[in-house]
């Protein structure tokens, strides 16, 4: 059995990408907010990535450039509507 793109790391479900891109979304919100508060810190794509796989439990198989975008324009768009 082959595991699919995107998947629950415990059992290797198969997980919608859209469903993958809500559960990341709140944890790199949590990140980056983390970032913010110390002065100069940075994150990298790809520690946010990992970070937002490891803490949610769903990984991808998808090149980081093809799903990144998606979480960092969610949580900017949420970021903005609450002002």
């Amino acid at each position: 059995m082959t595991t699919p793109g995107t998947y629950k790391e415990s059992d290797k479900s198969p997980v919608d990408p859209s469903d993958a891109i809500n559960a990341w979304v709140v944890v790199g919100r949590s990140a980056l907010e983390r970032t913010a508060r110390t002065y100069r810190a940075t994150i990298t794509y790809k520690d946010l990535a990992e970070e937002v796989q490891l803490v949610s439990g769903i990984r991808t198989k998808r090149l980081l450039q093809h799903w990144i975008g998606h979480v960092l324009g969610a949580v900017s768009n949420g970021s903005h509507a609450a002002g």
